[in-house]
């Protein structure tokens, strides 16, 4: 009988759990937009003409100079005097004519070294360089800008399982592919800077770039990631917008997986599930963008305590 009770008891305590009334998560909110500190809106810019700029009027007679620098920003912009700086780097071209603002743009990736691509784009189309002052900029971590370093141990490399051929969509591939993008997630969270390089961080680079070069607004084109990143600085600055040009859109009101996982919206709902495994072992983890799509493997070298990694796949060093 005293069994019997429990279980009674047991059956009644779930129901009343099951019939308890659902409470709704929290939605997550913005962190607060921050002010730019005054020492970096007071900084000198060091200008230098770029090292391309003979490259852009060979190719675009009568273009404006393209001048580089670096500039100081923070590593964290919410908690600006907890970590050391960080540099981005910068090109600047004024318009020859009227200008009607400052343009930026950004080539995707995520991580795509974007300094020469204003000035890129205006060769193409040369009314860009009469009708705005044109800004190329590396995003923090990539390019010419302060870098981010993965770091890893000689033992933990050694774990990560290696296939013959990546090119064969097998469970050896797959298991090979998950494993260097955990080694890559560790390794590139593995330094202090690590934990800053984000398109949020990214964006807040950007308006400080604005600001400095005493702009009102900005102009932008972005392409692939580039519209995710251009979305999220009109979302955080929308009194700074002007013209934008988003090109191979992500729908940034989603996440990143989602907006690479395209073959979940021509498949029925039994073969999407198989199709979600297939394109995780079919992505290429870290890949570095430089408007293209040349992937690296990662390898190891002497660095510090442990070893630097270079972003992509694994493979053995030769004995």
């Amino acid at each position: 009988m005293r069994r019997l009770c429990v279980t009674v008891s047991a059956v009644v305590v779930l129901v009343l759990v099951g019939a308890a009334p659902a409470v709704a998560a929290k939605p997550k909110k913005d962190p607060p937009t921050p002010p730019i500190p005054q020492r970096y809106l007071t900084q000198p810019i060091g200008w230098s003409t770029c090292s391309f700029d003979a490259v852009v009027k060979q190719l675009r007679p009568g273009a404006p100079t393209t001048m580089c620098a670096k500039i100081a920003a923070p590593m964290d912009w919410h908690a600006p005097d907890a970590h050391p700086d960080i540099e981005i780097a910068i090109a600047y071209s004024q318009a020859t004519g009227t200008s009607r603002g400052l343009m930026a743009s950004n080539p995707g990736g995520p991580g795509g070294a974007g300094l020469t691509l204003s000035a890129a784009l205006a060769i193409d189309k040369p009314q860009l360089f009469e009708d705005y002052d044109l800004l190329g900029f590396d995003p923090r971590g990539f390019g010419n800008s302060t870098p981010l370093r993965c770091v890893t141990t000689p033992e933990k490399l050694a774990l990560v399982p290696s296939t013959t051929d990546y090119r064969r969509r097998d469970q050896a591939t797959h298991d090979a592919e998950v494993a260097t993008a955990q080694l890559l997630a560790d390794a590139c969270s593995a330094t202090e800077f690590g934990r800053f390089v984000s398109s949020q961080q990214t964006v807040y680079d950007m308006e400080l770039v604005r600001a400095l070069l005493a702009h009102p607004r900005l102009n932008f084109i972005g392409y692939s990631y580039g519209t995710w990143l251009g979305g999220w600085y009109a979302d955080t600055y929308p009194e700074r917008v002007d013209r934008f040009l988003l090109d191979s859109n992500m729908d940034w009101t989603n996440t990143q997986w989602e907006n690479v996982n395209f073959r979940s919206l021509l498949v029925p709902a039994p073969a999407r599930h198989a199709a979600v495994r297939l394109d995780r072992a079919a992505r290429r983890p870290g890949r570095r963008h430089h408007g293209g799509s040349s992937g690296r493997p990662l390898r190891a070298r002497p660095g510090g305590s442990g070893v630097a990694v270079r972003v992509g796949r694994v493979q053995r060093p030769r004995r």
